[in-house]
């Protein structure tokens, strides 16, 4: 669970149960046990020793983890339902196992940091690997919300709504292999040219994420479907016709509108074959 789901009340009735849990720490200044002694979760956790613990790959870029782990005891009253004027409720002592998760880029600084509670015995890094899948089941959801406009839909029965569904989680998939480094360069490079037509300014800090890959993937597609149909030269006396009609001009039909840009990165990468 993420952080908004860092509910003191929800953690103890959770300890009533046998339900197993991770939870994304969100209140680090919650005051706890540590040894015994009273301190806040972010000073536990600065105190706790770093291991390096293999590695993480987010949208294209891969990034060193570091792992720690402490415990410490809740001791405070829940505050759930203060703001509706109830008052702090007190309760019973909980042991919880801290898990800290700290992602290193290429240029040694902490790009991510995750601080996990959990009732489970698994190793640390099986905890941040339990993490690190959630946290690309979310990414699924924001490609689906944002890039292919899910809140926009406007089917109205179960059986419509899940051949969409099926459609666009397949159509998800593409992209996330599209977005896993293929081995070959000259694959990547095809790759590469994808991402910038769909608007990818080829920075390094800038990753090649699915939007641009998927707005790519759809004016490459477009691109090929009208081919198909019309063929470039059709399409070319289509293009002069209608500059000569609005009496304006057209990219592709005449000069140049302006001298096309190109960016370091499309430069150094060159065309995909001779």
């Amino acid at each position: 669970m993420d952080r908004e789901f860092d509910d003191l009340a929800l953690e103890r009735g959770l300890d009533n149960t046998s339900e197993k849990s991770v939870i994304r720490a969100q209140h680090m200044a919650r005051k706890v046990l540590l040894d015994g002694r009273p301190t806040t979760l972010r000073d536990a956790v600065r105190k706790a020793d770093r291991v390096i613990g293999g590695t993480v790959e987010r949208e294209g870029k891969v990034y060193e983890r570091r792992l720690a782990e402490t415990h410490v005891t809740f001791h405070s009253r829940s505050w759930r339902g203060c703001k509706r004027g109830q008052r702090p409720k007190k309760g019973k002592e909980l042991d919880v196992r801290v898990v800290i998760v700290e992602l290193y880029d290429d240029r040694g600084h902490c790009a991510y940091k995750w601080v996990l509670l959990t009732n489970l015995d698994d190793p640390a890094e099986h905890i941040a690997q339990i993490y690190v899948w959630r946290w690309r089941v979310e990414r699924l959801f924001f490609l689906l919300k944002v890039g292919i406009h899910l809140p926009l839909w406007g089917e109205q029965n179960g059986e419509r709504i899940a051949r969409r569904l099926a459609l666009t989680n397949l159509a998800a998939m593409a992209i996330y292999q599209l977005q896993s480094p293929p081995p070959d360069p000259a694959k990547m490079t095809l790759i590469r040219q994808i991402a910038t037509i769909g608007g990818w300014q080829g920075r390094k800090r800038d990753p090649m994420g699915p939007i641009v890959l998927m707005r790519g993937m759809l004016r490459f597609l477009e691109t090929l479907a009208l081919i198909e149909e019309y063929g470039v030269d059709a399409l070319r006396a289509a293009a002069d016709e209608l500059a000569q009609t609005l009496g304006l001009p057209v990219p592709g039909v005449g000069p140049p509108l302006r001298k096309p840009r190109r960016s370091r990165q499309s430069a150094r990468i060159g065309p995909a074959g001779p």
